[in-house]
């Protein structure tokens, strides 16, 4: 999956259109958020909720797991641009990253990474 920031508006739009049309999540963020909010992200079974997200910069993304099944789940960064992965778990508790820079964030569940990518 990918997390795309920029600027929200019509050249994000087309930028958003594409990595979309390539199976990606896009979060396009503007260069500063006044109020910030936070987009979940479910994962059920071995597959995202969804493949596009918009969030300004200052905006929190929140990836929760299906709390009925059985199978294990994390987060975990899959470019260079960031570091971040969460405890490999059944039914963990949500996990959550606030972005604070334009750029696209890639994410995958390692126990599930050609799935959830």
């Amino acid at each position: 999956m990918t997390l795309r920031m920029g600027m929200r508006g019509a050249g994000t739009c087309a930028a958003i259109a594409s990595v979309t049309a390539a199976g990606g999540l896009a979060v396009a963020a503007a260069a500063s958020a006044q109020d910030a909010d936070t987009e979940v992200i479910e994962a059920v079974g071995t597959s995202w909720d969804r493949t596009e997200v918009t969030i300004d910069v200052g905006d929190t993304v929140e990836w929760q797991f299906d709390q009925g099944g059985e199978m294990p789940h994390n987060v975990a960064s899959d470019s260079d641009n960031w570091s971040y992965a969460t405890p490999i778990e059944v039914q963990g508790p949500p996990q959550d990253h606030t972005f604070t820079e334009p750029g696209t964030y890639r994410f995958i569940c390692q126990v599930h990474p050609i799935q959830m990518q």
